[in-house]
């Protein structure tokens, strides 16, 4: 058995556009982590003082995923050959993916994003090399994960973390979706991305509420798999939506006005989930979403909240946040910038119901 791996380079993968952001928090968050190397939505880190272990955390936001850095390889076999090296004979998990190529939204997300394919292609003469040390099924904590990241014409990165809370379960940080044709938004998107950070099913019978929901991606998602949902929004709702509403109003009811405008009366009795997503400051969102979550506090499971960050100080905020849902019961609360999102991060709170 050899010596668990550590080292004194992390690598953190984030959304293109925004490197410059990410070293910002770093510097606030993780003074001890220098920036090392740089590409497009990559960058990785050197400790001032010491050698980091394999299930290390990282306070970023804005740093979708990250591991322990080991050094780079041009081919699979040599990639093999590190892994090996650093990994010892420990099983590991695989993930295999590519930095972004593309700006969220700015691609055809009908389709896989871009590099996907090439990941597959690669990770299996990976497994094919690495043989039984590959393991499968679901990672859970504690398990040790292998990062392959993949950039354009240029040798991979080699990587690996311990699973914890801090880590997703896909590779990069993705979730491996695309965005159905016929849905009315690329909220859509951002609904299954941002249940799925939250750890919570998209069940058939859950209620939500969901602030911002026109023209209604998020809703058609939530409505495809069984869902009830109130939805409160001054705008205009996709006709087939209205549809449903005047057909079954138990499945979907439109509050046709601000959110400063809804009374308590006008919600069901039981709400498991109350989502925004609205084009409000991260401040007034967030104050008339707690509103709404304060009248329904004693059935709501989580807050799902995508907060937009035209400006990136408005990061500074999150601390506060996190503060006032606790203080009305909120125990578990993390946020990250989502594959989906734009210039906005998700914001998810949830409470353990007694």
């Amino acid at each position: 058995m050899s010596a668990p791996a550590v080292s004194p380079f992390v690598f953190t993968v984030c959304q293109l556009g925004i490197e410059r952001d990410l070293k910002r928090e770093m510097a606030e968050r993780h003074p001890e982590l220098r920036a090392a190397f740089q590409r497009p939505g990559l960058i990785t880190w050197k400790h001032v003082a010491k050698e980091l272990p394999l299930d290390a955390t990282l306070d970023a936001v804005l740093a979708r995923a990250f591991g322990l850095s080991f050094g780079r390889a041009t081919t699979p076999t040599e990639a093999a050959a590190l892994l090996r090296e650093r990994l010892g004979d420990e099983r590991f998990h695989l993930h295999v993916f590519p930095r972004d190529a593309a700006v969220a939204g700015e691609f055809d997300e009908t389709a896989r994003a871009p590099g996907l394919d090439q990941a597959d292609a690669i990770r299996d003469e990976l497994a094919a090399a690495l043989g039984a040390q590959v393991a499968s099924g679901a990672i859970a904590p504690g398990d040790l994960v292998a990062d392959v990241v993949l950039g354009d014409d240029e040798p991979m990165l080699i990587g690996a973390h311990r699973h914890h809370a801090g880590h997703s379960i896909h590779p990069g940080g993705r979730l491996d979706r695309r965005l159905p044709a016929d849905a009315p938004s690329r909220a859509y998107l951002k609904l299954v991305e941002g249940f799925d950070f939250a750890g919570e099913p998209l069940e058939a019978g859950r209620t939500a509420i969901e602030i911002g929901c026109a023209p209604g991606g998020a809703v058609w998602a939530m409505l495809e798999r069984g869902m009830n949902v109130v939805g409160v929004d001054p705008g205009a709702m996709d006709p087939r939506i209205v549809a449903i509403g005047a057909a079954t109003p138990s499945r979907f009811h439109h509050l046709s006005m601000p959110v400063g405008a809804v009374k308590e009366s006008l919600l069901p009795e039981t709400v498991d989930y109350l989502l925004l997503d609205a084009n409000l400051a991260p401040q007034v969102a967030f104050r008339s979403a707690l509103r709404l979550a304060a009248m329904r506090k004693k059935t709501l499971r989580a807050l799902i909240f995508t907060l937009k960050m035209n400006d990136w100080g408005y990061l500074a905020n999150l601390a506060s946040f996190t503060e006032r849902v606790r203080e009305v019961g909120f125990d578990e609360v993390r946020a990250r910038q989502l594959a989906s999102n734009r210039r906005e991060v998700c914001f998810v709170a949830k409470r353990a119901l007694r």
